[in-house]
């Protein structure tokens, strides 16, 4: 997976994901330090990335989402894992759901929509479709 790591998002759970040999590209690092939302999302979309990030509010009111309000779909390319969770459970709930992660990947590969959007809370594993 080709994933852009929010400023947000505690190294940890970046590791689990470098772990596993995925390409990670860092907000910070690429845009800059507090680079705002929209860019954020212009940059995944334009690049066919998907977001991790714990800004999952401002993201979805931006229209980075499965299905957008009033069908407006902005963002035809990015994906975005959410987390809810506290930051401190972060990284156990990644490397609980790796490989859950992945297969729900390797699906969106078998769709023409192949943009992945999963929400990851303290007791849920939620994929929109």
């Amino acid at each position: 997976m080709d994933l852009l790591i929010d400023e947000c998002v505690p190294m940890s759970v970046a590791q689990i994901f470098a772990d596993r040999k995925h390409k990670l590209i860092y907000v910070a690092k690429e845009l800059g330090q507090k680079t705002p939302d929209l860019l954020v999302a212009e940059t995944a979309n334009e690049n066919s990335l998907i977001l991790i990030t714990w800004n999952v509010r401002d993201f979805r009111r931006l229209g980075l989402r499965r299905k957008p309000p009033e069908n407006k779909q902005r963002f035809r390319k990015a994906g975005m894992i959410s987390f809810t969770c506290d930051e401190d459970q972060g990284a156990k709930r990644a490397a609980q759901l790796i490989e859950s992660i992945e297969f729900e990947y390797q699906q969106t590969l078998k769709r023409a929509d192949k943009r992945l959007f999963i929400e990851i809370r303290d007791d849920q594993f939620i994929i929109h479709y």
